[in-house]
């Protein structure tokens, strides 16, 4: 009984906050290349402050996000190391930003890795992860690479060896003026007017100032698709928007003509994909969530809404492995514990749910 209103009273505090858990977006889930770079301000280790502004590069800013319990987080910091050291004076700047998520001490494994690699750039500490939700940061580590005028032109989440080589081929070309493979710029992707972007961008401020503007920047989202309609992002904003406020026919239908303008996006393949299963379209949907996964494993959503499908159906072993890749790829997720609790509340097991909701919330309120 006790467990029980324990439950109860975690659900309803849940219930109530669901709003502060940013929505289920690939690399980011807010910004692509071309957006401009959200600023912050963090703490290292010491206690002192540092901002983007102060440590911005000449030419170029590459922007780690990682956490100690990510198994491919030393590598990357090893290998922004190593592109520091050659380029350092060839106007690379490097900022390794901590995001823990649910560690109760970050101080101790950012001195931790200072101490075992040396990479002699700034480690500041995202405490409340504030930073992290602002880039939309949805795999640990991800490495996002910004131009002096902090515009965003390049990104790489979960660290895979040919995406490792591929960013530092990115930096090696633009840092001597040289124009990156023609592979390379074709997986950047299609970058839309200047006029769209702008008008995308202030979308994407007007959200991050608050959620209640939502309104606002639904219109500027749909001023940018007006402005070019071959640009799939606004798109898939506005079926996050919609998602968010439950309009599911909206949301599905930009889902959808995003497929349409970007046939590999994982954000629009997965997120159409849990619609359609929720619509009992299991078959369709599935098979939109594979392509996804195909298209950008490091795209977390994918793995949890399988792995409450998979539960619901009663393959708990499936189910349970689609779980525990989300964690691993990024455990500051707060909607891999609460789906994973709606999970147990389904089967009743009210204690283990209510034991991730409560994880949940620690994540949501940033504790």
């Amino acid at each position: 009984m006790k467990m029980g209103r324990a439950y109860i009273i975690v659900f309803s505090l849940l219930s109530s906050l669901l709003f502060l858990s940013p929505p289920s977006a690939a690399t980011l889930r807010h910004l692509q290349v071309g957006s401009t770079a959200p600023d912050f301000v963090l703490k290292n280790v010491g206690g002192d402050e540092q901002s983007l502004d102060n440590l911005l590069g000449e030419k170029l800013t590459l922007l780690i996000f990682w956490a100690s319990w990510s198994t491919k987080s030393e590598a990357a910091l090893k290998k922004a190391r190593a592109l520091f050291e050659k380029y350092q004076g060839h106007g690379l700047s490097v900022i390794a930003i901590n995001s823990e998520g649910e560690s109760n001490n970050r101080q101790k494994p950012v001195t931790s890795m200072a101490d075992r690699l040396q990479p002699g750039f700034p480690n500041l500490i995202d405490y409340r992860l504030d930073t992290f939700s602002d880039y939309g940061v949805i795999a640990l580590p991800t490495i996002v690479i910004l131009d002096r005028t902090k515009t965003i032109q390049y990104e790489l989440s979960g660290f895979p060896i040919v995406g490792a080589e591929e960013m530092a081929n990115f930096v090696t070309a633009t840092l001597k003026g040289r124009k990156p493979p023609l592979t390379l710029r074709q997986k950047i992707g299609y970058q839309p007017n200047k006029r769209a972007m702008m008008l995308f961008n202030t979308g994407n401020n007007a959200l991050l100032r608050s959620r209640s503007r939502a309104a606002l920047a639904e219109r500027w989202f749909l001023k940018s698709i007006a402005a070019d309609p071959k640009f799939a992002a606004p798109h898939l904003a506005l079926g996050r928007l919609y998602l968010e406020s439950t309009q599911t026919d909206k949301a599905k239908s930009h889902f959808k003509q995003a497929i349409s303008k970007q046939p590999d996006s994982v954000v629009a393949l997965c997120e159409l994909g849990m619609l359609l299963i929720n619509a009992g379209e299991h078959a369709e949907g599935e098979s939109l969530m594979a392509k996804g996964i195909k298209s950008d494993a490091a795209y977390t959503p994918c793995y949890y809404y399988l792995g409450y499908i998979y539960g619901r159906q009663s393959h708990l072993e499936q189910s349970q492995k689609m779980f525990e890749k989300a964690k691993e790829i990024n455990r500051a997720d707060s909607n891999i514990y609460i789906y994973q609790a709606k999970l147990f509340e389904a089967q009743k097991n009210y204690s283990a749910a209510a034991k991730n909701y409560r994880q949940a919330l620690r994540l949501m309120l940033k504790l």
